[in-house]
């Protein structure tokens, strides 16, 4: 919806700063629905949230 935005789970990111992005719903139809991995360059998000592991938060 691009009222609301998207919000999906970086898995990895890559040595030339994409990323790869793992989320469910985040394609157009007739994909949407679907759970997919992807390729992103790090210019598409607006913003990125970033949750501490269980060490960081010691």
């Amino acid at each position: 919806d691009p009222q609301y935005g998207h919000v999906a789970v970086v898995k990895e990111v890559k040595d030339d700063g994409t990323y790869v992005e793992e989320g469910y719903n985040g394609n157009p139809p007739p994909d949407d629905h679907n759970y997919y991995t992807r390729t992103v360059k790090s210019s598409v998000p607006s913003a990125f949230l970033y949750l501490p592991n269980q060490e960081e938060k010691k």
